[in-house]
């Protein structure tokens, strides 16, 4: 009996050494288990840590992004100001100008050949006379009107053409150098800007807002019929004036000029075309159409004698009565900044009558309707 006690304490103390041998390494697991709990809510926290970086070099990386696209626009939008390429070359320009001033003479030899005095009496077409001659000073000046009131009612149609010629030309010349079409106080304020900055800004910011603001101001397509039949009751309208001075009864002149209304618009639409190529699509000078006004000097430089060939000057100066065909002028600052030096060439000189071309027209009036008032 007292072995079995003996072996149940043995087996006792084994199950204490081996409960000891236990809980010891319990502790020891323990202990690890803290540590891995340490080390994990270190990684945890570098974690979050990772994250919050990485959360924030995102958040830098779009806002990079987003200057950088800011950034990339606007440098779009300056290279646009440093560009200084035309979208057309000089010779189109003068290729569009030449066609119109074809357009010009063809509509108006046409007219001035169909043309035909009212045979009423003068008494009776002097309202509408007086109201035509305001119009033709208006649009040609005082020389052209003094002209035309000198007509007797064979006047030739060489006289009347060179008066339509002159009527149409000047149309396209104001209208093809307007900032926008129908309004007059925009015309002024904007005239104004732009020559104060051709003096303080370089040449290519100037002519890149002049190019910008042409075309902003163009009006919606779907007024654009309006405006181009507005312009051409105007330009009618001027017409006229010179068919009603030179004799014509007013209904008259406005029957034959309704056969060529479409003539008339065509006009119209190649000033508009004109005058967008030269207002929006010139970005590297400066292009002027001009035409000659009445009594002013013969200027080889920049006229053209309608008659063709050289200009011998005489005695006399030789006076201008008119232009037939608008010119164009091209004008680029060289040199750097608004100091530069402005340099001009005429690339299409205008054609103008000479006052010897109109007095021989005028004479040839007067010999042939004192023949015809002689009595045989």
């Amino acid at each position: 009996m007292r072995r079995g006690i003996q072996n149940q304490r043995a087996t006792i103390e084994q199950h204490v050494k081996r409960i000891a041998l236990l809980e010891e390494e319990c502790h020891k697991k323990s202990a690890q288990i803290s540590k891995l709990d340490a080390l994990r809510d270190k990684r945890d926290a570098r974690l979050a840590d990772a994250e919050h970086r990485a959360n924030a070099l995102q958040n830098e990386h779009q806002s990079t992004r987003a200057l950088l696209k800011t950034r990339t626009d606007e440098l779009r939008a300056a290279q646009v100001y440093l560009s200084r390429a035309d979208a057309v070359s000089d010779a189109d320009v003068c290729r569009i100008l030449r066609d119109l001033n074809a357009e010009i003479f063809q509509t108006a030899a046409s007219i001035a050949d169909i043309y035909g005095p009212s045979d009423d009496d003068p008494l009776a077409l002097r309202a509408d006379t007086e109201a035509a001659a305001k119009i033709v000073a208006d649009a040609l000046g005082q020389t052209m009107l003094g002209i035309l009131q000198h007509a007797t009612d064979a006047l030739d149609p060489m006289v009347v053409q060179i008066a339509l010629q002159a009527c149409l030309a000047r149309f396209v010349m104001h209208k093809a150098t307007e900032w926008e079409w129908g309004s007059s106080t925009s015309q002024r304020a904007m005239r104004k800007v732009y020559r104060r900055m051709l003096v303080q800004e370089t040449q290519a910011v100037t002519d890149r807002w002049r190019a910008l603001t042409r075309r902003h101001l163009r009006p919606h397509a779907s007024a654009e019929p309006e405006i181009m039949q507005t312009l051409a009751r105007t330009l009618l309208s001027s017409m006229m004036g010179v068919l009603v001075l030179v004799g014509m009864e007013k209904r008259a002149a406005e029957a034959l000029l309704c056969k060529f209304q479409a003539n008339i618009c065509s006009i119209v639409e190649s000033t508009d075309l004109l005058r967008k190529t030269i207002g929006e699509d010139i970005v590297a000078c400066e292009m002027e159409p001009f035409v000659v006004r009445g009594s002013d000097l013969f200027d080889a430089a920049c006229m053209e004698d309608v008659e063709g060939g050289p200009v011998q000057s005489g005695p006399r100066p030789v006076q201008v009565v008119c232009s037939t065909e608008v010119g164009l002028r091209r004008s680029e600052r060289v040199g750097d900044g608004p100091e530069g030096e402005w340099q001009t060439a005429v690339l299409v000189k205008s054609k103008v009558v000479l006052e010897r071309l109109m007095e021989a027209l005028l004479e040839d009036d007067d010999r042939d309707q004192s023949r015809r008032s002689t009595p045989v």
